[in-house]
């Protein structure tokens, strides 16, 4: 693959172990899951398995991509190829949130132990506005393989929000806490979140797992948030990011990595 002239958010892609982790299905296995799940409930079974086949998929091409792009000489065709690659990530991160919100969370095989930095630039090259992301000051520690992807799932998803609703550049930074976790902030300066809002999403990211429901259909990213914290243990908290002038402008999400995660 060519080190010049690479994008950001694919030098991201090399840089995060946790990006290059296959995912087997094994043969049948759908369609068992399916079959065993009774009717009302198989809605579920249904999202799980168009999941595991989109992550089949979009692994699958990664070879072809990572060939192509290391034998193309042409700087405007590397850049398309580039844009496909980055496209093809992004595919990866719906396929696996929606195996979040179907319950199940892919546990993928051969992960690797990943610095917080790997999986904040990971995270980042998941998000359609990777150029608004600035990384700014990140301890030096790492992330156990086994909630590596997810942590940074949960950052795809805070990242996301935070960029489409900031018109400059969001920062992320990552502090150790005395107790041994480690505090990562990201930072916007956007429209904020209303004083309800804000009451409201951090009850629920506090609160237990609920089923899904029609609001979670029409806003997926903070329940996807939920589930993975849950599943590790990470608290996860919005505030309100105060301006210079003292008013409320742009958001801080909170999340607090546990120490048996690192």
């Amino acid at each position: 693959m060519p080190a010049q002239g690479a994008p950001a958010q694919h030098q991201a892609q090399a840089a995060a172990p946790a990006a290059q982790a296959r995912v087997q299905v094994p043969a049948g296995a759908h369609a068992a899951s399916f079959q065993a799940a009774p009717e009302h409930n198989a809605w579920p079974g249904v999202c799980e398995q168009f999941s595991q086949q989109l992550l089949l998929l979009t692994e699958q091409l990664r070879p072809a991509m990572d060939q192509l792009e290391s034998e193309e000489d042409d700087p405007d065709r590397l850049q398309l190829l580039y844009q496909v690659d980055h496209a093809v990530t992004r595919m990866r991160r719906a396929a696996r949130e929606m195996s979040v919100l179907a319950g199940s969370g892919t546990e993928e095989m051969g992960g690797h132990t990943a610095s917080l930095v790997d999986v904040v630039r990971l995270a980042e090259s998941s998000i359609e506005r990777y150029t608004q992301v600035v990384i700014g000051k990140v301890v030096q520690l790492a992330v156990v393989p086994y909630a590596a992807d997810d942590v940074a799932s949960l950052l795809v998803v805070l990242l996301d929000n935070a960029t489409r609703y900031s018109p400059s550049k969001v920062t992320v930074s990552a502090h150790l806490l005395d107790n041994g976790a480690v505090m990562m902030r990201i930072e916007d300066s956007g429209i904020g979140i209303d004083a309800d809002r804000l009451q409201a999403v951090n009850e629920m990211l506090a609160g237990p797992v609920l089923p899904m429901g029609p609001d979670t259909a029409r806003h997926t990213g903070f329940p996807i948030a939920h589930r993975l914290a849950r599943k590790h243990g990470v608290g996860v908290r919005l505030a309100c990011r105060p301006a210079a002038s003292g008013s409320s402008q742009g958001t801080v999400a909170m999340v607090v990595i546990p120490p048996a995660l690192l």
